[in-house]
């Protein structure tokens, strides 16, 4: 869709001398930005709804006096791993509207609809 809707802009930035490889690497770059913010948001979720279990879990726990409820946890090597994974999903979702986008013919994306 983001290819479809920026078709005009490609089309400018052909003429103005940009190569395929440019275009693609835009569109890239720009799918991996969405995944490390998508990412980010993913592990602020996270860290919020554990966050809320475990509040739930220790006020309504009823276990023998002086013992402690088992508390929820998300140890940090997951963070850099789900990060990981979140651009990886961003860049591979944008291979192919970067591959179209860099096949744009230039003087048709430019003409008015």
């Amino acid at each position: 869709m983001s290819t479809y809707q920026r078709r005009r802009q490609i089309g400018i930035m052909k003429v103005l001398g940009a190569n395929l490889r440019q275009i693609r690497n835009l569109f890239i770059v720009e799918s991996a930005l969405l995944g490390v913010i998508g990412g980010a948001c993913g592990i602020l979720l996270s860290y919020w709804v554990v966050w809320g279990i475990n509040g739930i879990v220790t006020r309504f726990s009823k276990g023998p006096p002086g013992s402690d409820p088992e508390i929820l946890f998300i140890s940090l090597w997951i963070l850099p791993v789900g990060l990981f994974f979140a651009v990886l999903t961003g860049v591979l979702s944008g291979i192919y509207p970067a591959i179209k986008a860099s096949r744009t013919d230039a003087l048709t994306a430019i003409k008015r609809e």
